[in-house]
């Protein structure tokens, strides 16, 4: 990828998860089973709001005592899946603990009242920080979606089958290490 190829892919990235309240949090439980588990997005927003901060960083908020937070500890591997209707994107990187309460409190919905006690004074909140280090998506939303099925279309009239990049737009995405 040249440099604004990559800088078009981490843009369209940041907008196609700007769309997404909640995501799948998947990680190795401590008998080796993977586990996911369905999370609301509380990621820091960044200047424009988009909520996607270098080098990629999503948060979620949890419960201290909770398989996550063990696994956290144990293994920092973590996999973060969004899907909507057409548009598709996986995230992997390390994830660590976080208990700064003045942040908790920043970034506390009243939408998580139902699952602290003491909403966000819960003094078993903490935060989860995927640092993410690979990216990829295929987004067929919009005008990708009207040439998915112009392809589709040609493909079925010609026999031929079509490529992952013909059904939409697709991009993977290696973050550098700090």
């Amino acid at each position: 990828m040249t440099p604004d190829e990559d800088t078009a892919a981490n843009s369209r990235l940041a907008k196609l998860i700007s769309g997404f309240t909640a995501a799948m949090v998947v990680s190795t439980d401590e008998s080796g089973l993977q586990r996911g588990r369905p999370m609301a997005i509380a990621t820091d927003t960044d200047e424009d709001g988009t909520g996607w901060l270098p080098p990629h960083r999503m948060t979620f908020v949890t419960h201290r005592q909770n398989t996550l937070s063990r696994t956290v500890d144990r293994q920092q591997v973590v996999s973060v899946t969004m899907q909507s209707e057409r548009t598709y994107v996986f995230l992997s990187g390390a994830a660590t603990l976080d208990n700064d309460r003045a942040r908790i409190a920043g970034l506390w919905r009243s939408a998580w009242d139902v699952w602290f006690k003491d909403g966000a004074d819960d003094p078993d909140i903490v935060l989860v920080d995927c640092e993410m280090t690979f990216a990829e998506f295929w987004d067929g939303s919009g005008s990708m979606g009207l040439r998915y099925l112009l392809a589709a279309g040609k493909a079925r009239l010609t026999g031929t089958v079509l490529t992952p990049d013909e059904a939409g737009h697709h991009a993977k995405i290696h973050v550098a290490a700090r």
